[in-house]
């Protein structure tokens, strides 16, 4: 009886371990992959959002009294087929969620691109565009785990109320310094503002 329990252990460890060992087999294959499909998405979703930064320039300057309004123009269809070359790689890349959005926009960009030519485009899009950019933005920080892996980081070096009190400082405060003032001080949030106590403020 006891050399069939031992029996049966034996089996079961073996079984055990040649699953742990195909398991761990099958991560390390597929880590290049995750990686390669991380940069992907990161550089997509960077492509992307500097894209629609563009076009919001290009909207305002395609404005009726606009100066630079035939050139924006032309700008501004060349950005619309960019568009719909990245998004035709979002489909490719990018989760189901995150795709379905880029696709609208480009479907919306595109639409816009024809109301304008008729004109009847509709006035203030470029907002439109500024909270269309905003919500890929945030979609995207939370694909790529942007938060995470900032704060791992972040504890790698420093803390991450040190980020928050760098945040806090005016950008007025920091333009009377010196360059060296700033660099000497800037990963020293409390001791920077210590200095901006110090140095009177031009005039």
């Amino acid at each position: 009886m006891l050399a069939l329990i031992l029996g049966l252990a034996g089996i079961v460890a073996t079984l055990i371990s040649s699953g742990l060992g195909l398991y761990f087999i099958a991560r390390a294959r597929t880590a290049p992959m995750r990686e390669l499909l991380y940069a992907r998405q990161l550089a997509l979703s960077l492509s992307i959002l500097h894209l629609v930064g563009r076009m919001r320039v290009l909207v305002i300057l395609m404005a009726p009294d606009g100066e630079q309004k035939a050139r924006a123009r032309k700008d501004f269809g060349r950005a619309v087929h960019r568009m719909s070359v990245l998004a035709d790689q979002a489909a490719v890349l990018l989760p189901a969620q995150v795709f379905g959005v880029v696709r609208a926009l480009s479907s919306r960009v595109a639409a816009f691109l024809a109301e304008w030519d008729e004109g009847r485009a509709p006035g203030g899009y470029e907002d439109e565009l500024l909270g269309q950019g905003l919500k890929l933005a945030l979609m995207a920080r939370t694909l790529l785990g942007i938060e995470e892996l900032s704060d791992e980081s972040v504890g790698l070096f420093t803390k991450k109320k040190h980020l928050q009190e760098l945040a806090e400082i005016g950008e007025e405060d920091l333009l009377h310094l010196s360059s060296p003032l700033i660099y000497r001080t800037f990963w020293r949030p409390r001791r920077m503002r210590e200095v901006i106590r110090r140095v009177p403020a031009p005039g």
